[in-house]
């Protein structure tokens, strides 16, 4: 098995109109921002964090590279096929600012699911309960930015259309893990 080089996108570019303020910069119980909290469950696992959209950070996160959307996509999408443009020979931990549930049991899972399937350009894991694709937070493989790029060309702009090819691998989430990839779009879910 080669080693991959593995490193993380987290996505805040997102208008958080829902929530009425950045989302990102919400703070948890302990008071450290949600994008400071996913920055340090991710970094042990990844050579690299970078942030895909131009919100603010907090000054701890300064030193993150970012990385802007392609051109001519929207959403998502624009901003996960941007960090793949930027670093073409590395694998993705590809994660969402909101999914502030994220555990280090949650990345492991997803990282050997992606070892266990090396063939698939990417995992996209299968939420049992909603019958939904979770895309915002999956392992995608440098292979994948051509399939990004295909829907990005047909103007589909959805990351969820990625489980309709048979590159990518789509594994049910474990019940004990299913909270992580809860995302919080409104004050009343974060209560």
């Amino acid at each position: 098995m080669k080693k991959v080089n593995l490193c993380c996108c987290l996505l805040i570019g997102g208008q958080s109109r829902r929530m009425g303020q950045p989302k990102h910069l919400l703070k948890t119980e302990g008071g450290v921002s949600w994008i400071e909290n996913l920055v340090s469950v991710f970094t042990p696992f990844v050579s690299e964090v970078i942030i895909s959209g131009n919100g603010e950070l907090p000054d701890s996160l300064s030193g993150l590279r970012r990385a802007e959307d392609v051109e001519g996509a929207e959403g998502p999408l624009a901003g996960i096929a941007g960090v793949m443009k930027i670093r073409p020979d590395a694998d993705w931990l590809i994660a969402a600012c909101d999914m502030i549930n994220i555990s280090p049991q949650a990345i492991t899972w997803l990282i050997e699911k992606a070892v266990n399937h090396q063939d698939y350009a990417g995992i996209l894991p299968m939420n049992k309960r909603t019958g939904k694709l979770e895309p915002l937070f999956g392992y995608y493989r440098a292979a994948a930015y051509l399939e990004i790029m295909k829907i990005i060309e047909e103007k589909t702009f959805r990351v969820s259309v990625l489980g309709l090819s048979p590159k990518f691998h789509c594994p049910a989430i474990p019940d004990s893990l299913e909270r992580c990839w809860r995302n919080v779009n409104t004050p009343e879910q974060l209560k």
